[in-house]
């Protein structure tokens, strides 16, 4: 499996493999859509031969394209930004990404990538004017795929559709047999929790329930629909119809500003008959 290149506040790397068992059964006849991206776990995992991805982070999918683009630029780039990595540098480069935030070049994609693998826990929070404003990690060290590595990545997404955009955007393409995942900003666990902080427009309680209504336009479409969220009272309640299945995951996560990790309970909710669960 490929393991993804970026750092994500609520990615799957810990959770791909047991995802993997509730895949559902020939889910490459169609194409595969997930339009939360993020770090991707999924998707480097599955590998799929047709794919649409998206996330409302255009500097994500912006860093995804020219990676794609050109993989030997974007490492060239990378690893000037490593070789002078310190404190002071790495404030220089958010500021200049900032001043940078609506250019899509090849050199705001590589200044994306350092401060992701340069910040605090991997979290990419805006503040409301959209600048990012995530504090240095003094203890990070910056890993930088291979040459050889980054161009698989770019062989990965050479069959991918990428956009920026809401997840709504989405459904007219969707058809029946298609495998969509959605794995949404989670709800807070508590008042210090910050995975919605994404964008500058945050991932509330109404949009929790806007996907949940998403999800099931997709399943009367006809596609296997997978979703991960948070173990919650109230995400139980929004996927109680008879067509959803609900399995229970438990992962480490940071759940506060503090960093501090606790084990939480997910689930994974679809409306399919999964591949039978992996023994390896």
């Amino acid at each position: 499996m490929l393991r993804p290149f970026l750092r994500w506040a609520g990615g799957k790397q810990r959770l791909v493999k047991d995802i993997l068992n509730y895949i559902p059964q020939e889910f490459r006849a169609g194409t595969y859509f997930e339009p939360f991206l993020g770090g991707g776990s999924v998707f480097w995992a599955l590998k799929p031969s047709k794919a649409h991805l998206s996330d409302l982070n255009a500097h994500l999918i912006q860093c995804y394209k020219k990676i794609k683009k050109n993989p030997k630029l974007f490492l060239s780039l990378a690893r000037a930004h490593k070789k002078a990595s310190s404190k002071e540098y790495y404030y220089k480069i958010r500021d200049e990404y900032n001043a940078n935030i609506s250019k899509n070049t090849m050199a705001q994609a590589a200044r994306f990538y350092y401060l992701n693998r340069s910040s605090f826990n991997g979290i990419y929070r805006v503040n409301q004017k959209g600048h990012y404003n995530v504090p240095y990690d003094a203890e990070k060290n910056i890993s930088i795929p291979k040459l050889k590595e980054l161009k698989e990545y770019s062989a990965c997404l050479d069959n991918a559709i990428l956009t920026a955009g809401s997840f709504r955007d989405i459904i007219p393409e969707v058809c029946a047999g298609d495998f969509v995942y959605l794995d949404p900003p989670y709800p807070p666990l508590n008042d210090t929790a910050y995975f919605s902080h994404y964008t500058k427009d945050r991932f509330d309680k109404d949009d929790q329930k806007e996907v949940a209504e998403f999800a099931g336009k997709l399943a009367d479409k006809g596609a296997n629909v997978l979703i991960s969220n948070a173990d919650t009272a109230k995400i139980r309640e929004l996927y109680s119809d008879s067509k959803w299945k609900l399995e229970e995951l438990s992962v480490t996560r940071v759940i506060s500003c503090k960093a501090k990790r606790t084990k939480v309970k997910e689930l994974l909710i679809f409306n399919y008959t999964p591949e039978s669960p992996k023994t390896e």
